[in-house]
């Protein structure tokens, strides 16, 4: 894949297309959302034919100031919730150089360099690390966005077995229900917590 970052244009007929891409969500494919029938603007044209995915660069306050436009080979498979975190991530990063302030104009690249550092350690830990949505906290539960290696190497499951998944898929037996109910209470109240599980692998033990 290969990704392109660009501010909104001048061209009222581009920005207002690309908006109306992007109120499906942060990050599209286009090829999913956009209508048959919809004209792409002149200005457009190769870009709509070349870059499939859209992802939001948005200043502090919300506002759609550039897209992160990343092109995919065809035929290509529906975006994990992986990539799509990894590109909101990468995007969020971005405001900085599109839109500097006084005081991020010399600190941007240096914020993307401490994500991508980050994304490093996270990626090379040796302890297990899960990512999940914020919410729903009640059934299903929020979905895993992003699991480490080593995660992958301690619990058995493969990677698509486990995005989109809940962390209830760790669950057993063993599993204190009070210690989940502490759990449950924290993050229903949006505050920090840290308890011990007892959780099983993919074969159960």
């Amino acid at each position: 894949a290969q990704a392109q970052v660009t501010g909104l244009s001048d061209d009222h007929a581009v920005d207002v297309w690309l908006q109306m891409i992007l109120s499906y969500g942060d990050v599209v494919d286009v090829a999913e959302v956009m209508p048959p029938n919809l004209p792409v603007p002149t200005g457009l044209l190769q870009v709509a034919n070349e870059f499939l995915i859209c992802a939001a660069v948005r200043s502090p306050l919300g506002e759609l100031i550039g897209v992160v436009l990343v092109m995919i080979p065809l035929p290509h498979k529906r975006l994990s919730a992986a990539q799509v975190y990894g590109l909101q991530t990468h995007a969020a990063g971005l405001h900085t150089i599109i839109q500097p302030g006084p005081d991020t104009a010399s600190g941007g690249l240096a914020a993307i360099e401490r994500l991508r550092l980050l994304e490093s350690v996270v990626v090379h830990a040796k302890d297990a690390i899960l990512i999940t949505e914020a919410e729903p906290i009640d059934l299903p539960g929020p979905r895993i966005v992003y699991c480490n290696p080593a995660f992958l190497a301690t619990t058995g499951f493969a990677l698509d077995e486990v995005m989109g998944q809940t962390p209830r898929i760790l669950q057993c037996e063993e599993t204190s229900r009070e210690t989940l109910r502490q759990l449950k209470e924290a993050l229903q109240q949006w505050k920090p917590v840290e308890v011990e599980l007892i959780n099983a692998r993919r074969d159960g033990t």
